[in-house]
């Protein structure tokens, strides 16, 4: 999920971010961090002997759902307030933040069902 999020998500704002203030060592740190996972799981999943089920796709949706609760509670109490990401707006805007976790919830689930797709279909 963290892998998803990132790339769907954050690998953007952070680039231009990182971009602007000229800190071009950071940007390749930030690739490395980011692929490294990545790849990780790719070659796990590839060369192990596994098959997903497409009916633990209802994990997916309760791990991102506790990750969105985590995040709220988190941002309200432990954050003071301060949202933690920018596309979860929860405190300045409830609705947008709502409609980018859904959005979010759906691209994880379409990432899990691929995945079953790829290691079911594809591999064996």
């Amino acid at each position: 999920m963290i892998v998803g999020v990132y790339w769907t998500v954050i690998h953007a704002s952070i680039m231009k971010e990182l971009e602007s203030s000229g800190a071009y060592d950071k940007i390749v740190s930030h690739y490395i961090l980011h692929i490294l996972p990545f790849l990780s799981i790719f070659f796990n999943v590839t060369f192990s002997n596994i098959k997903f089920k497409y009916s633990h796709f209802i994990f997916t949706i309760v791990f991102t759902l506790v990750f969105f609760a985590v995040n709220y509670y988190g941002m309200i109490y432990f954050n003071k307030g301060e949202q933690f990401y920018q596309f979860f707006p929860w405190t300045s805007n409830f609705e947008e933040a709502v409609l980018n976790a859904v959005i979010l919830l759906i691209i994880l689930s379409l990432i899990y069902i691929c995945t079953c797709y790829y290691t079911n279909k594809v591999l064996r």
